[in-house]
């Protein structure tokens, strides 16, 4: 017989039979969590929680007087019982209870207050699969709390047309952005996709541009290779070979390099390459409709967290700093608000990616080994991360949940139901 249930019940008292209503909850930290709610408001956390078998027992303050309850269940859900009210002097003053159980409802919990949409989106790459372990983590922490969890791998060939009008950010409750991290900087799909410019012809249309004296808007600080943007011809001539730099500024598709404000194509609208459409924000709606632009007033913002994986070789966790910060600009740019970045260690597949105790080149001794208070052994390591060909792993999964769990709990689960301010930043890098 389960104990866990609402107990409604009515008990003497000076002022004659007063109801309560005593709910029991299997609590997060594997508890019982009990309420006594009495008919005239007031709340109280119950103490010394017990159930054996068909007996419940608890404590519970009552004002100045302490009352201890035992209940006895039966199989029908009804249930009788004691209450001893201990007073403040000292008396002692035992009742009669008698009451029903049955189920806790919405109401009880009061799931009509919560304002959490229970979706989550995240947004990732990978190679190796570190950074989609991490990914996978994540998503197994965000279902355990209820939400829905929509992921997508993002790579050279994503075709973000696939999924306008589907990917609003307003639309989630958390929104995130991971990849490894290669030569320093994050993959080239992740560059291309959620950067102003990075890994396009941007840098060298900018520098042609200026030395040709070229304004703004003719051109200059800003300039895209025509295939660049959305309707511009393809990325080679008839000959096979790259498109001109340096042609007509207004770029009538003859090869040159769009102005920020030019025609897509003969008759079209707009000239703004695909990293500067964004996708993320509904039309009409409160978040930027591109990227850096303003929110309307109050604008509703996803919270945001960025991640990544990296072999830390030879610098440490250093490595993933500059990384990290750029993730956080690319979703800021598009709308979210950062409230958390996640980093840790993964094998990797340059000079460091050694098992333990595998002697790297030009290198003739074997590593000191050393032992810990349980008799296991570790061999020491010759790169900055000890055990690095085994991450990510165990270590790495629990502290990947409970970073996501302290953002949901702390974010979502208040008193009211409200999600809370977002004036913190949550920092896990190992």
């Amino acid at each position: 017989m389960t104990s866990i249930g609402k107990y409604v019940f009515t008990m003497p008292t000076p002022g004659g039979e007063r109801e309560s209503t005593f709910i029991l909850r299997n609590y997060y930290d594997g508890t019982l969590h009990g309420t006594l709610l009495s008919s005239h408001g007031g709340v109280a956390v119950a103490k010394d929680v017990k159930a054996e078998g068909d007996i419940l027992s608890f404590s519970a303050q009552a004002g100045p007087a302490l009352i201890t309850f035992s209940f006895k269940l039966d199989y029908s859900g009804k249930f009788s019982g004691t209450a001893l009210v201990q007073q403040k002097d000292g008396a002692c003053i035992e009742s009669a209870v008698t009451g029903v159980k049955c189920e806790i409802t919405d109401e009880d919990d009061r799931t009509g207050k919560i304002e959490m949409k229970r979706k989550a989106l995240i947004l990732y790459s990978t190679i190796t699969k570190n950074t989609e372990k991490v990914a996978n983590w994540f998503r197994g922490a965000f279902e355990h709390y209820g939400m829905d969890v929509t992921m997508i791998r993002v790579s050279n060939s994503t075709n973000w047309s696939d999924y306008k009008g589907q990917l609003y950010f307003e639309d989630y409750d958390v929104v995130c952005l991971g990849s490894p991290i290669i030569g320093g900087s994050p993959m080239k799909c992740v560059l291309k996709h959620f950067s102003a410019g990075a890994a396009s012809s941007l840098e060298d249309n900018v520098a042609k541009n200026a030395e040709a004296g070229l304004g703004f808007n003719s051109g200059g600080a800003g300039g895209f290779a025509a295939h660049e943007v959305k309707g511009g011809p393809p990325a080679h001539d008839d000959k096979g070979g790259s498109p001109p730099v340096g042609g007509d500024p207004l770029c009538n598709n003859t090869g040159g390099f769009h102005p920020m404000n030019g025609p897509a194509n003969p008759g079209g609208s707009g000239g703004l390459p695909p990293m500067f459409e964004n996708i993320w924000a509904r039309p009409g709606g409160e978040i930027m409709p591109y990227p850096g632009g303003p929110h309307k007033q109050g604008a509703y913002q996803p919270l945001g967290i960025v991640f990544t994986t990296y072999g830390g070789g030879f610098c440490g966790p250093n490595e993933c700093l500059p990384v990290l910060s750029l993730l956080k600009l690319y979703l800021e740019d598009k709308g979210a608000k950062v409230v958390g970045k996640f980093a840790c260690c993964g094998k990797e597949f340059g000079p460091a990616g050694l098992d333990d105790g595998e002697l790297p080149m030009q290198i003739h001794e074997p590593p000191v080994y050393y032992k810990d208070a349980d008799g296991n052994y570790h061999a020491g390591g010759f790169f900055f991360h000890c055990h690095a060909n085994s991450k990510p792993g165990a270590r790495e999964e629990a502290k990947a949940k409970a970073f996501i769990a302290d953002i949901v709990e702390d974010h979502f689960y208040t008193s009211d139901g409200k999600r809370r301010a977002l004036n913190s930043e949550y920092i896990s890098i190992s």
